[in-house]
Protein backbone atom coordinates (compact mmCIF):
# COMPACT_ATOMS: atom_id res chain seq x y z
CA UNK A 1 0.00 0.00 0.00
CA UNK A 2 1.37 3.20 -0.35
CA UNK A 3 1.86 6.04 1.87
CA UNK A 4 -1.02 8.68 2.82
CA UNK A 5 -0.28 11.61 1.45
CA UNK A 6 1.37 14.48 3.90
CA UNK A 7 1.40 11.63 6.97
CA UNK A 8 1.57 13.47 10.01
CA UNK A 9 4.67 15.01 11.09
CA UNK A 10 6.06 11.57 12.95
CA UNK A 11 9.57 13.15 15.27
CA UNK A 12 12.65 11.36 14.55
CA UNK A 13 14.82 14.06 15.48
CA UNK A 14 14.97 15.43 18.94
CA UNK A 15 13.93 19.05 19.13
CA UNK A 16 16.39 21.35 20.23
CA UNK A 17 15.34 25.26 20.45
CA UNK A 18 11.65 25.24 21.15
CA UNK A 19 11.41 21.70 22.34
CA UNK A 20 11.33 22.62 26.40
CA UNK A 21 8.21 25.50 25.65
CA UNK A 22 6.52 23.14 23.60
CA UNK A 23 6.78 20.73 25.72
CA UNK A 24 5.66 22.99 28.48
CA UNK A 25 2.63 24.20 26.19
CA UNK A 26 1.37 21.10 25.13
CA UNK A 27 1.57 19.41 28.45
CA UNK A 28 -0.18 22.28 30.08
CA UNK A 29 -3.12 21.82 27.63
CA UNK A 30 -3.52 18.11 29.00
CA UNK A 31 -3.45 19.20 32.71
CA UNK A 32 -6.15 22.11 31.49
CA UNK A 33 -8.07 19.90 29.92
CA UNK A 34 -8.67 17.55 32.77
CA UNK A 35 -9.36 20.33 34.84
CA UNK A 36 -12.05 21.31 33.01
CA UNK A 37 -13.18 18.01 31.86
CA UNK A 38 -13.63 17.31 35.67
CA UNK A 39 -15.27 20.46 36.66
CA UNK A 40 -17.40 21.42 34.35
CA UNK A 41 -20.93 20.19 34.21
CA UNK A 42 -20.17 16.71 33.98
CA UNK A 43 -18.69 15.91 37.31
CA UNK A 44 -16.29 13.55 38.15
CA UNK A 45 -15.29 9.52 38.01
CA UNK A 46 -16.54 7.02 40.13
CA UNK A 47 -18.90 9.80 41.97
CA UNK A 48 -20.53 6.31 43.65
CA UNK A 49 -17.66 4.70 44.39
CA UNK A 50 -16.37 1.21 43.66
CA UNK A 51 -19.14 -0.34 43.08
CA UNK A 52 -20.72 -3.73 44.09
CA UNK A 53 -18.08 -5.50 46.31
CA UNK A 54 -19.71 -9.24 44.45
CA UNK A 55 -19.29 -7.30 40.45
CA UNK A 56 -15.96 -6.16 41.19
CA UNK A 57 -14.46 -9.36 42.72
CA UNK A 58 -16.63 -11.53 39.39
CA UNK A 59 -14.66 -8.86 37.39
CA UNK A 60 -11.18 -9.19 38.58
CA UNK A 61 -11.57 -12.73 38.65
CA UNK A 62 -12.58 -12.62 34.97
CA UNK A 63 -9.39 -10.34 34.14
CA UNK A 64 -7.00 -12.25 36.20
CA UNK A 65 -7.27 -15.43 33.66
CA UNK A 66 -6.28 -13.23 30.98
CA UNK A 67 -2.75 -12.67 32.55
CA UNK A 68 0.41 -15.05 32.36
CA UNK A 69 1.73 -16.36 29.64
CA UNK A 70 -0.93 -18.30 27.42
CA UNK A 71 -3.38 -17.14 25.51
CA UNK A 72 -6.99 -17.56 27.09
CA UNK A 73 -9.08 -16.88 24.18
CA UNK A 74 -12.48 -15.68 24.65
CA UNK A 75 -14.22 -16.83 28.12
CA UNK A 76 -17.58 -16.40 26.99
CA UNK A 77 -17.86 -18.07 23.83
CA UNK A 78 -15.75 -21.15 21.71
CA UNK A 79 -14.18 -20.49 18.31
CA UNK A 80 -17.32 -21.66 16.27
CA UNK A 81 -19.40 -18.66 17.93
CA UNK A 82 -19.93 -16.05 15.32
CA UNK A 83 -22.56 -12.61 16.48
CA UNK A 84 -25.66 -12.55 14.91
CA UNK A 85 -26.05 -9.35 13.67
CA UNK A 86 -29.04 -7.33 13.10
CA UNK A 87 -28.50 -4.75 10.11
CA UNK A 88 -29.65 -1.25 10.51
CA UNK A 89 -29.51 1.73 8.11
CA UNK A 90 -27.28 1.40 5.01
CA UNK A 91 -25.76 4.37 2.65
CA UNK A 92 -22.89 4.60 0.37
CA UNK A 93 -20.86 7.88 0.31
CA UNK A 94 -18.31 9.03 -2.78
CA UNK A 95 -14.87 9.48 -0.92
CA UNK A 96 -12.47 11.31 -3.94
CA UNK A 97 -12.54 7.95 -6.52
CA UNK A 98 -13.86 5.66 -3.64
CA UNK A 99 -17.61 4.68 -3.67
CA UNK A 100 -17.34 3.65 0.63
CA UNK A 101 -20.96 1.64 1.90
CA UNK A 102 -21.40 2.81 5.78
CA UNK A 103 -23.33 0.15 7.28
CA UNK A 104 -24.83 0.24 11.39
CA UNK A 105 -25.13 -2.83 12.49
CA UNK A 106 -25.62 -4.50 16.69
CA UNK A 107 -25.41 -7.61 18.45
CA UNK A 108 -26.36 -9.17 21.93
CA UNK A 109 -23.20 -9.04 23.68
CA UNK A 110 -21.34 -12.35 25.08
CA UNK A 111 -21.02 -11.10 28.75
CA UNK A 112 -23.99 -12.86 29.91
CA UNK A 113 -23.06 -13.24 33.42
CA UNK A 114 -25.05 -9.68 34.81
CA UNK A 115 -22.03 -7.10 35.48
CA UNK A 116 -23.42 -5.50 32.38
CA UNK A 117 -26.21 -2.65 32.96
CA UNK A 118 -28.99 -3.44 30.54
CA UNK A 119 -28.29 -0.44 28.48
CA UNK A 120 -24.91 -1.54 26.97
CA UNK A 121 -25.93 -5.64 26.91
CA UNK A 122 -26.64 -5.08 22.99
CA UNK A 123 -23.11 -4.54 21.22
CA UNK A 124 -23.52 -1.66 18.47
CA UNK A 125 -20.77 -0.63 15.63
CA UNK A 126 -20.25 0.76 12.40
CA UNK A 127 -18.26 -1.00 9.40
CA UNK A 128 -16.49 0.64 6.85
CA UNK A 129 -15.85 -0.69 3.96
CA UNK A 130 -14.86 -0.02 -0.21
CA UNK A 131 -18.37 -1.08 -1.74
CA UNK A 132 -16.24 -2.98 -4.64
CA UNK A 133 -13.09 -4.99 -3.81
CA UNK A 134 -10.41 -5.82 -6.32
CA UNK A 135 -10.93 -9.79 -7.41
CA UNK A 136 -8.03 -11.85 -5.62
CA UNK A 137 -6.66 -8.67 -3.74
CA UNK A 138 -6.20 -8.22 0.42
CA UNK A 139 -9.12 -7.04 1.75
CA UNK A 140 -7.68 -5.99 5.49
CA UNK A 141 -10.19 -4.66 7.99
CA UNK A 142 -9.36 -3.30 11.47
CA UNK A 143 -11.26 -2.89 14.58
CA UNK A 144 -11.27 0.44 16.43
CA UNK A 145 -11.60 0.63 20.02
CA UNK A 146 -12.51 3.83 22.20
CA UNK A 147 -10.70 5.95 24.43
CA UNK A 148 -11.90 6.83 27.76
CA UNK A 149 -15.41 9.09 27.04
CA UNK A 150 -14.97 8.58 23.67
CA UNK A 151 -18.90 8.43 22.96
CA UNK A 152 -20.04 8.32 19.07
CA UNK A 153 -17.83 7.25 16.03
CA UNK A 154 -16.21 10.59 15.01
CA UNK A 155 -12.04 10.30 16.00
CA UNK A 156 -12.23 6.43 14.55
CA UNK A 157 -14.32 6.74 11.36
CA UNK A 158 -12.60 9.97 10.44
CA UNK A 159 -9.27 6.97 10.97
CA UNK A 160 -11.21 4.85 8.77
CA UNK A 161 -12.45 6.98 5.99
CA UNK A 162 -8.09 7.61 5.52
CA UNK A 163 -7.72 3.99 5.46
CA UNK A 164 -10.39 3.29 2.85
CA UNK A 165 -8.26 5.38 0.49
CA UNK A 166 -5.54 2.66 0.93
CA UNK A 167 -8.62 -0.34 0.40
CA UNK A 168 -8.53 -1.05 4.62
CA UNK A 169 -11.84 -1.55 6.12
CA UNK A 170 -13.06 -0.64 9.61
CA UNK A 171 -15.45 -1.78 12.37
CA UNK A 172 -15.75 1.25 14.76
CA UNK A 173 -17.14 -0.61 18.01
CA UNK A 174 -19.09 1.60 20.23
CA UNK A 175 -18.02 0.69 23.86
CA UNK A 176 -20.34 -0.38 27.02
CA UNK A 177 -21.23 2.07 29.38
CA UNK A 178 -20.42 5.00 25.82
CA UNK A 179 -23.09 6.75 23.57
CA UNK A 180 -26.29 4.92 22.44
CA UNK A 181 -25.60 2.10 25.51
CA UNK A 182 -25.30 4.27 28.47
CA UNK A 183 -26.74 3.26 31.56
CA UNK A 184 -29.76 6.39 32.55
CA UNK A 185 -27.80 7.36 35.52
CA UNK A 186 -24.89 7.70 33.88
CA UNK A 187 -23.89 11.69 32.88
CA UNK A 188 -21.98 11.72 29.46
CA UNK A 189 -19.04 9.52 29.68
CA UNK A 190 -18.11 9.59 33.14
CA UNK A 191 -18.28 5.90 34.48
CA UNK A 192 -19.92 6.32 37.95
CA UNK A 193 -17.96 3.48 39.36
CA UNK A 194 -14.62 1.52 39.40
CA UNK A 195 -16.32 -1.69 38.71
CA UNK A 196 -17.97 0.02 35.64
CA UNK A 197 -14.33 0.49 34.12
CA UNK A 198 -13.27 -3.51 34.57
CA UNK A 199 -16.79 -3.59 33.33
CA UNK A 200 -16.56 -2.01 30.08
CA UNK A 201 -12.79 -3.41 29.53
CA UNK A 202 -14.15 -6.99 29.53
CA UNK A 203 -17.45 -6.32 27.58
CA UNK A 204 -14.81 -5.01 24.82
CA UNK A 205 -12.43 -7.24 25.01
CA UNK A 206 -15.04 -10.01 24.51
CA UNK A 207 -16.86 -8.20 21.73
CA UNK A 208 -13.61 -7.77 19.75
CA UNK A 209 -12.63 -11.39 19.61
CA UNK A 210 -15.93 -11.76 18.12
CA UNK A 211 -15.97 -9.11 15.10
CA UNK A 212 -12.72 -10.27 14.39
CA UNK A 213 -14.11 -13.84 14.28
CA UNK A 214 -16.69 -12.48 11.88
CA UNK A 215 -14.65 -10.29 9.65
CA UNK A 216 -12.89 -13.36 9.07
CA UNK A 217 -15.41 -15.97 8.33
CA UNK A 218 -16.45 -12.94 6.20
CA UNK A 219 -13.56 -13.13 4.16
CA UNK A 220 -11.16 -10.14 5.66
CA UNK A 221 -7.57 -10.27 5.79
CA UNK A 222 -5.47 -9.14 7.55
CA UNK A 223 -6.89 -8.36 10.34
CA UNK A 224 -6.03 -5.98 13.32
CA UNK A 225 -7.11 -4.33 16.26
CA UNK A 226 -6.20 -0.10 17.12
CA UNK A 227 -7.67 2.29 19.87
CA UNK A 228 -6.20 5.18 21.51
CA UNK A 229 -5.33 6.07 25.05
CA UNK A 230 -7.89 3.71 26.74
CA UNK A 231 -8.77 2.17 23.46
CA UNK A 232 -5.08 1.00 22.85
CA UNK A 233 -5.00 -0.87 26.40
CA UNK A 234 -8.06 -3.15 25.34
CA UNK A 235 -6.93 -3.51 21.86
CA UNK A 236 -3.28 -5.12 23.15
CA UNK A 237 -6.14 -6.92 25.72
CA UNK A 238 -8.16 -8.78 23.30
CA UNK A 239 -4.92 -9.13 20.67
CA UNK A 240 -3.22 -11.02 23.38
CA UNK A 241 -6.38 -13.23 23.91
CA UNK A 242 -6.74 -14.05 20.32
CA UNK A 243 -5.34 -17.52 19.44
CA UNK A 244 -7.24 -18.33 16.42
CA UNK A 245 -5.27 -16.75 13.53
CA UNK A 246 -2.20 -14.06 13.84
CA UNK A 247 -3.57 -10.23 14.10
CA UNK A 248 -2.11 -6.65 14.02
CA UNK A 249 -1.86 -4.25 17.09
CA UNK A 250 -1.31 -0.48 16.52
CA UNK A 251 -2.08 2.18 19.48
CA UNK A 252 -1.53 5.78 20.02
CA UNK A 253 -0.74 7.14 23.41
CA UNK A 254 -1.93 3.87 25.63
CA UNK A 255 -0.41 3.45 28.61
CA UNK A 256 1.66 0.28 29.68
CA UNK A 257 -0.78 0.12 32.71
CA UNK A 258 -4.04 2.15 34.16
CA UNK A 259 -2.26 2.31 37.40
CA UNK A 260 0.14 5.76 36.54
CA UNK A 261 -3.24 7.12 34.31
CA UNK A 262 -5.22 7.30 37.18
CA UNK A 263 -2.84 7.94 39.90
CA UNK A 264 -0.02 10.18 38.78
CA UNK A 265 -1.59 11.33 35.32
CA UNK A 266 -3.82 14.45 34.70
CA UNK A 267 -7.04 12.08 34.51
CA UNK A 268 -6.06 11.85 38.09
CA UNK A 269 -7.49 15.00 38.74
CA UNK A 270 -10.83 13.93 37.40
CA UNK A 271 -11.09 11.23 39.85
CA UNK A 272 -13.81 11.58 43.24
CA UNK A 273 -11.18 10.43 45.51
CA UNK A 274 -13.46 11.47 48.31
CA UNK A 275 -16.43 9.24 47.16
CA UNK A 276 -13.81 6.44 47.02
CA UNK A 277 -12.52 7.23 50.81
CA UNK A 278 -16.04 7.28 51.82
CA UNK A 279 -16.78 4.10 50.32
CA UNK A 280 -13.75 2.07 51.59
CA UNK A 281 -14.73 0.60 54.79
CA UNK A 282 -18.02 -0.70 52.99
CA UNK A 283 -15.88 -2.24 49.93
CA UNK A 284 -12.54 -3.35 51.26
CA UNK A 285 -13.82 -7.16 50.87
CA UNK A 286 -14.58 -6.58 47.11
CA UNK A 287 -10.40 -7.28 46.14
CA UNK A 288 -9.83 -9.93 48.70
CA UNK A 289 -7.69 -12.58 47.13
CA UNK A 290 -6.13 -10.05 44.09
CA UNK A 291 -3.01 -8.52 46.26
CA UNK A 292 -4.68 -5.70 48.57
CA UNK A 293 -3.84 -6.09 52.11
CA UNK A 294 -6.73 -7.06 54.86
CA UNK A 295 -6.33 -6.45 58.60
CA UNK A 296 -3.20 -3.76 58.58
CA UNK A 297 -3.11 -0.22 58.38
CA UNK A 298 -5.10 2.19 56.85
CA UNK A 299 -6.36 -0.43 54.06
CA UNK A 300 -8.24 -2.86 56.53
CA UNK A 301 -11.86 -3.72 56.21
CA UNK A 302 -11.95 -2.43 59.53
CA UNK A 303 -11.30 1.19 58.94
CA UNK A 304 -13.51 3.70 58.25
CA UNK A 305 -12.20 7.42 56.38
CA UNK A 306 -13.56 8.90 59.64
CA UNK A 307 -11.62 6.86 61.88
CA UNK A 308 -7.86 7.91 59.91
CA UNK A 309 -6.73 11.09 58.51
CA UNK A 310 -7.60 12.51 55.23
CA UNK A 311 -4.61 12.06 54.25
CA UNK A 312 -4.36 8.35 54.97
CA UNK A 313 -7.55 7.43 53.63
CA UNK A 314 -6.39 9.76 49.98
CA UNK A 315 -3.66 6.97 50.44
CA UNK A 316 -5.63 4.02 51.11
CA UNK A 317 -7.71 4.52 48.27
CA UNK A 318 -5.05 4.97 45.64
CA UNK A 319 -3.71 1.54 47.30
CA UNK A 320 -6.88 0.17 46.16
CA UNK A 321 -7.30 1.70 42.99
CA UNK A 322 -3.66 0.23 42.02
CA UNK A 323 -4.84 -3.37 43.27
CA UNK A 324 -7.40 -3.11 41.17
CA UNK A 325 -6.25 -2.28 37.50
CA UNK A 326 -3.26 -4.49 38.13
CA UNK A 327 -5.58 -6.25 35.33
CA UNK A 328 -4.90 -3.61 33.30
CA UNK A 329 -1.14 -4.39 33.34
CA UNK A 330 -0.34 -5.17 29.45
CA UNK A 331 3.25 -5.96 30.75
CA UNK A 332 1.27 -9.23 32.39
CA UNK A 333 -0.50 -10.91 29.24
CA UNK A 334 1.12 -12.44 25.86
CA UNK A 335 2.72 -10.26 23.68
CA UNK A 336 0.92 -9.38 20.59
CA UNK A 337 0.91 -12.10 18.36
CA UNK A 338 3.01 -10.78 15.16
CA UNK A 339 5.19 -8.42 17.23
CA UNK A 340 6.42 -7.46 13.69
CA UNK A 341 2.56 -6.14 13.09
CA UNK A 342 2.35 -4.46 16.01
CA UNK A 343 3.07 -0.12 16.30
CA UNK A 344 3.14 1.42 19.16
CA UNK A 345 3.21 5.26 18.55
CA UNK A 346 3.17 8.00 22.23
CA UNK A 347 2.94 11.32 22.20
CA UNK A 348 6.33 13.41 23.50
CA UNK A 349 4.81 15.63 25.60
CA UNK A 350 1.41 13.00 27.29
CA UNK A 351 0.54 14.18 30.39
CA UNK A 352 -1.63 11.65 30.79
CA UNK A 353 0.14 8.10 30.35
CA UNK A 354 3.72 7.98 31.16
CA UNK A 355 5.84 8.60 27.70
CA UNK A 356 7.90 5.84 28.26
CA UNK A 357 5.38 3.20 27.64
CA UNK A 358 5.95 1.43 24.67
CA UNK A 359 9.68 1.32 26.04
CA UNK A 360 8.39 -0.37 29.17
CA UNK A 361 6.21 -2.66 27.60
CA UNK A 362 8.75 -3.71 24.38
CA UNK A 363 11.31 -4.22 27.06
CA UNK A 364 8.95 -6.51 28.80
CA UNK A 365 7.44 -8.52 26.23
CA UNK A 366 10.08 -11.31 25.87
CA UNK A 367 10.22 -11.99 22.20
CA UNK A 368 12.33 -11.94 19.27
CA UNK A 369 11.26 -9.72 17.60
CA UNK A 370 9.79 -6.18 19.24
CA UNK A 371 7.47 -4.02 18.45
CA UNK A 372 7.87 -1.23 16.51
CA UNK A 373 7.66 2.57 18.57
CA UNK A 374 7.00 5.89 16.64
CA UNK A 375 6.86 9.21 18.46
CA UNK A 376 4.75 11.70 17.55
CA UNK A 377 4.52 15.64 18.03
CA UNK A 378 2.23 17.05 20.86
CA UNK A 379 0.62 15.58 24.14
CA UNK A 380 -2.60 13.60 24.80
CA UNK A 381 -4.92 16.23 23.66
CA UNK A 382 -3.17 16.99 20.61
CA UNK A 383 -2.31 13.42 19.70
CA UNK A 384 -6.30 13.20 19.45
CA UNK A 385 -6.99 16.24 17.34
CA UNK A 386 -3.80 16.51 14.96
CA UNK A 387 -2.49 12.73 14.89
CA UNK A 388 -4.79 10.99 13.06
CA UNK A 389 -3.03 10.46 9.41
CA UNK A 390 0.38 8.84 11.51
CA UNK A 391 -2.08 6.83 13.20
CA UNK A 392 -3.92 5.64 9.87
CA UNK A 393 -0.59 5.01 8.43
CA UNK A 394 0.57 2.74 10.85
CA UNK A 395 -2.13 0.96 10.52
CA UNK A 396 -1.71 0.76 6.84
CA UNK A 397 1.66 -0.51 7.62
CA UNK A 398 0.64 -3.05 10.07
CA UNK A 399 -1.51 -4.53 7.53
CA UNK A 400 1.40 -4.56 5.33
CA UNK A 401 3.75 -6.41 7.50
CA UNK A 402 0.99 -8.90 8.17
CA UNK A 403 0.25 -9.61 4.17
CA UNK A 404 3.75 -10.38 3.81
CA UNK A 405 4.30 -12.64 6.25
CA UNK A 406 1.05 -14.82 6.38
CA UNK A 407 -0.98 -16.28 3.75
CA UNK A 408 -4.18 -16.40 4.33
CA UNK A 409 -6.18 -18.79 7.19
CA UNK A 410 -7.99 -21.42 5.90
CA UNK A 411 -11.80 -21.29 7.27
CA UNK A 412 -11.93 -24.53 8.21
CA UNK A 413 -13.01 -24.07 11.45
CA UNK A 414 -15.68 -21.91 10.46
CA UNK A 415 -19.07 -23.81 10.83
CA UNK A 416 -21.30 -21.06 10.26
CA UNK A 417 -22.10 -18.55 7.53
CA UNK A 418 -21.67 -14.33 8.74
CA UNK A 419 -24.55 -12.40 8.73
CA UNK A 420 -24.41 -10.06 5.59
CA UNK A 421 -26.23 -6.79 5.65
CA UNK A 422 -28.27 -8.20 2.41
CA UNK A 423 -26.92 -10.53 -0.24
CA UNK A 424 -26.04 -7.44 -3.02
CA UNK A 425 -24.19 -6.03 -0.20
CA UNK A 426 -22.13 -9.56 0.48
CA UNK A 427 -21.98 -10.38 -3.45
CA UNK A 428 -20.39 -6.45 -4.45
CA UNK A 429 -17.71 -7.24 -0.98
CA UNK A 430 -16.72 -10.61 -2.72
CA UNK A 431 -16.39 -9.27 -5.84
Amino acid sequence: MQTLKTWANVSSISRSRQGKTTQSILGNLDLAFATIHSTVGTGKYWSDGWGIPEDVRRLLDVHSKRMGKVRAGSLYTNEETLPSIQWKSQKRVAMGKRSVLVQDGSFATPINDGTLPPESRTARFQLLSPELAIPGSPRPAWVHLSGTGDQGYGMRRDVGALLLQQGVSSIVLESAYYGTRRPKRQTAGKLRRVSDMLSLGNATIEETLLMLRWLRAAGFWPLGICGFSMGGVNAVLAAACCREFPVGVVTLCAPYSAVPVYLEGALARACDWRALQRDLGESCSCVLGHGVRHGTGPASSTSTPGAISSYAARRAAEERMAQILTVTDLRRVPPPPVPAATILLQADDDAYVPTDSPEVLAGAWATAEKPEIRRVNGGHVWAFLAQRRAFAQAIIDASDSLSGRFAQPPLSHVQTRPSWPDRLTANRLHN
